[in-house]
């Protein structure tokens, strides 16, 4: 194996497409690899890729292999691919013969980096770092159309139940059974969502001021930090002193106070806080132990309102107010940061540079995966 390094060249240019069939091996390593060592001690040692598919490569992360290397040992020839989820090796069985003399070639090639130790630097010179993140604004998102579709779902199962039986008392009480547990589905459901919604919002806050705040801010930790701490109304305010900022944010624009409210509804919520006025369902009097109704709830009625189902169309309310927040936050900015800002909030991951404080797109949203045979 060490005889095989020691004598790798690069196939030149013009035999990259030489036809002459040797007996080739095709072996794919997703494990026990790391293709980022490789990858330097490949360049260090032979510069960049010149492989058929590195040379018709697009400026673009949205391809099926990223680099790829021609190398041949005397006239036995090594591909070396990297794709997104695996590295693909076609290699002559004159130097090796299976799977695992395959990938320990490729081992001893990285820990024979030490060779070139001298190059490593001024490969790395073209180098970013960048860390993959998941969005969290994109996932809330994600399970609260999920979510939401569920609702739709049972609303549609609720619709096909005769109510006019409920509301006579004429219903089989399997039937009666099967509309209660929609009921409470749907209900858990909309709570579900109802708590989602105003971390949905405060999520989307805190992404904007990651992004969009100026660099030199974000790389003062202390200063950083105090502004993600405020309470929401003050941060909230803090998206002025974003780059790009043309209109200002005010906490007197109605998108912001409908939003507002839907923070004083979540603190009652996850403090306990008692409020009549929103807890009012019906008004009766009592004379004694006799009741008197001013307007009569039907059986059904009372049933929902056992449960958290009337949120339901809270929720339609508040996610409306949420994303009319969200356009109006995204329209503060000149259009050019406010597109960028969009692109980064809808994909599933973000790319974070951690040095330079910068957020980009390091891959397509859809990624693809292939197995050729």
């Amino acid at each position: 194996m060490k005889e095989v390094i020691k004598n790798l060249t690069l196939i030149p240019l013009n035999e990259l497409v030489n036809k002459k069939t040797q007996n080739i091996k095709h072996f794919i390593f997703s494990e026990n690899i790391n293709p980022y060592n490789l990858y330097l001690y490949l360049n260090a040692r032979f510069g960049k890729p010149n492989g058929i598919l590195s040379l018709i490569r697009k400026e673009d992360s949205n391809q099926l292999f990223h680099w790829h290397y021609s190398l041949k040992y005397k006239e036995n020839k090594i591909e070396i691919m990297c794709a997104t989820y695996r590295l693909e090796v076609f290699i002559s069985n004159k130097i090796v013969k299976n799977e695992e003399e395959c990938l320990s070639l490729l081992n001893l090639m990285i820990k024979d980096i030490s060779s070139y130790k001298s190059k490593i630097p001024e490969v790395k010179k073209s180098m970013e770092n960048w860390i993959q993140i998941i969005n969290p604004f994109y996932k809330l998102k994600e399970q609260i159309r999920i979510e939401f579709e569920e609702i739709d779902k049972i609303e549609e199962r609720i619709s096909q139940i005769d109510l006019i039986k409920l509301a006579n008392r004429n219903i089989d009480s399997d039937i009666f059974s099967e509309w209660s547990n929609y009921i409470d589905s749907c209900s858990m459901k909309s709570f579900s969502i109802r708590c989602l919604i105003p971390v949905y919002i405060e999520t989307f806050i805190n992404l904007v001021l990651y992004i969009a705040l100026p660099e030199d801010l974000k790389k003062d930790k202390d200063k950083f930090d105090s502004i993600i701490k405020k309470k929401i109304n003050e941060r909230f305010l803090e998206i002025n002193n974003c780059l790009g900022i043309v209109n200002e944010v005010s906490d007197k624009d109605i998108y912001w106070k409908n939003v507002h409210k839907i923070f004083n509804k979540r603190n009652d919520l996850l403090h306990g806080n008692i409020n009549m006025k929103r807890l009012k369902i019906n008004e009766v009097f009592f004379i004694d132990k006799m009741p008197l109704f001013k307007s009569f709830n039907s059986f059904e009625k009372d049933i929902k309102e056992s449960t958290f189902y009337e949120y339901k169309q809270i929720i339609d309310e508040e996610i409306e107010y949420a994303e009319d927040f969200f356009y109006y936050i995204l329209f503060s900015f000149e259009e050019r940061i406010g597109l960028e800002v969009k692109s980064l909030i809808e994909i599933p991951t973000i790319g974070f540079n951690e040095e330079t404080k910068r957020f980009g797109i390091l891959f397509p949203s859809l990624l693809v995966d292939y197995y050729f045979k």
